[in-house]
């Protein structure tokens, strides 16, 4: 029996990638910027300093876009040895998996990101999940999509008549009754959405040593959600080779429009943070740092950027961040220092938003 293809995907739209499609957050009301001094004094243990450690990483890169355009589903409580996948074509709502890549030191990294649009209400995704690799095999636990609970994919990337498919054996979070769902799932990347989807059987064959195990252990880790967001406002830039104790810097506007998105998530109890960094140029071209090496709490963090810079050197740049509270309003005050050691600060006030379809 072939797993039928999703009669609600619309092509036109799903084609838009999340790294475009985010609009600009809304600014609440206006805030009083900080004096030049009461920015530089927020660093003053840091005064002086213009070297930083380069990062073994190298930033995450979009690799391919796979759109779900299958998916069939077990009897609830049932396995392979007992039942054969049902066609599902709006239950769950078809998917979109993004697979990203990085070089870190000697390896090559991956990681995803999984996007849903329900039926009704807002869109969903899960960034950066716990995943792990086995080969030519990735398994990644999932608990931000339409339905309460974590599911568990594993994947892998297999051709059928020329196409290249991602095909995913998927336990589903805990149903009404306690039990859990096996699905199986189908994507494709654009250019082969026209191709014969693989039989059910087929794509059943690639999991065959998964067969009957319909439970895990799950992961303890909640999904990101955003913790604070602000756009950069002002850039204090200093000469180069200045300091805070050789020089003072001149207020501009930034160059760029910048929004950083600090994001948080719980792990077996334990508070965990990340960033998302978005830069819109002027001609409206779109770059994204996607969580990079980072470090630090909701009060303070630094994190490596590259392409969304701000500054104008090329290369990588180290961002130390502060939040600085003025008015009862939580700001958020960088301490830049780029490839080639010229410093700048940069003032952030916050906005409304998040890095999501």
């Amino acid at each position: 029996m072939n797993l039928v293809r999703p009669l609600t995907i619309v092509l036109s739209s799903v084609a838009l990638l999340w790294l475009l499609a985010t609009g600009p957050p809304t600014v609440g009301g206006a805030t009083a910027s900080p004096s030049d001094q009461q920015v530089l004094d927020h660093w003053r243990d840091k005064w002086g300093q213009l070297g930083f450690a380069p990062d073994p990483a190298r930033p995450w890169r979009l690799d391919s876009t796979w759109y779900q355009v299958a998916g069939g589903e077990l009897p609830p409580g049932a396995d392979e040895f007992t039942s054969a996948p049902a066609a599902k074509a709006t239950n769950p709502p078809p998917a979109q998996i993004d697979l990203f890549n990085r070089v870190n030191g000697a390896r090559i990294e991956r990681q995803i990101v999984r996007r849903v649009t329900p039926m009704s209400g807002p869109a969903l995704a899960n960034y950066f999940p716990v995943l792990t690799e086995d080969g030519t095999r990735f398994t990644f636990y999932d608990a931000a999509g339409a339905e309460p609970g974590e599911s568990e994919f594993t994947c892998e990337i297999d051709a059928h008549l020329g196409a290249d498919f991602l095909l995913c054996r998927v336990i589903g979070p805990p149903g009404p009754a306690g039990g859990r769902v096996v699905r199986y799932d189908a994507f494709v990347r654009m250019v082969d959405a026209a191709a014969p989807v693989p039989p059910a059987t087929e794509i059943m064959a690639h999991f065959r040593d998964l067969w009957g195990r319909t439970g895990f252990p799950e992961s303890g880790v909640s999904p990101w959600r955003v913790s604070g967001s602000w756009r950069r406002t002002a850039v204090l830039a200093f000469d180069h080779d200045d300091t805070e104790f050789t020089g003072r810097p001149r207020r501009r506007e930034p160059p760029k429009e910048t929004i950083i998105y600090l994001l948080a998530r719980t792990v077996r109890g334990a508070e965990e943070y990340q960033v998302v960094e978005r830069a819109a140029q002027p001609d409206s071209a779109v770059s994204w740092n996607f969580f990079p090496t980072f470090s630090g709490t909701a009060e303070e963090f630094a994190f490596y950027g590259d392409g969304t810079s701000p500054v104008a050197t090329p290369g990588a740049c180290h961002e130390s961040n502060r939040v600085l509270t003025v008015d009862g309003t939580r700001m958020l005050v960088t301490r830049t220092i780029a490839a080639d050691g010229r410093l700048s600060y940069e003032i952030a006030t916050p906005v409304d938003g998040a890095p999501q379809p």
